[in-house]
């Protein structure tokens, strides 16, 4: 019984070249995470319960992981500064983002937030879980009492 080789001639001196480069690399290990400082970017002021839940979060990280953690707070433009600064930065995982209920919410009402939150975006961790609510302040005359009410009061305001 003759076997045919179906490897195409030229394709053989690819596989050897391939299997030699594997071999040469034997010996080189890549270096473990991390290596140098991480830094984690907080969207609000220093003192504030971002910036203290980021600061507790970094202390654990930085014991467990045995490297720096730097805090930077960037505040302003209701989180798109920061949120632009690390959609920008390398996807090296060196640049961390606290994100704020913003995060979600600014693509939504900008026309351009400078990011798009889940093609620029991986969840690492959720630190927390909050709350969110709506609210309208009236004087109790607007008969606002539910979200149909609400819709139903600002079109009556926007047709005026």
């Amino acid at each position: 019984m003759k076997v045919q080789s179906t490897i195409r001639p030229g394709a053989l001196s690819l596989i050897f070249a391939g299997v030699a480069l594997g071999l040469g690399t034997h010996g080189v290990h890549s270096q473990g995470y991390p290596v140098k400082p991480i830094r984690i970017v907080v969207p609000a002021s220093p003192a504030t319960a971002p910036d203290t839940m980021t600061r507790t979060v970094a202390q654990e990280a930085s014991a467990r992981l045995g490297q720096s953690v730097v805090i930077e707070n960037v505040p302003g433009a209701g989180g798109n500064i920061a949120t632009v600064n690390v959609a920008r930065a390398a996807p090296d995982g060196y640049t961390l983002l606290m994100q704020l209920s913003s995060f979600r919410v600014n693509p939504s009402i900008y026309k351009n937030a400078g990011y798009d939150p889940i093609k620029q975006f991986d969840a690492v961790i959720q630190s927390a879980w909050t709350v969110t609510f709506l609210g309208i302040s009236t004087n109790g005359t607007e008969g606002v009492n539910t979200v149909k009410d609400l819709i139903a009061f600002a079109k009556a305001r926007q047709a005026s």
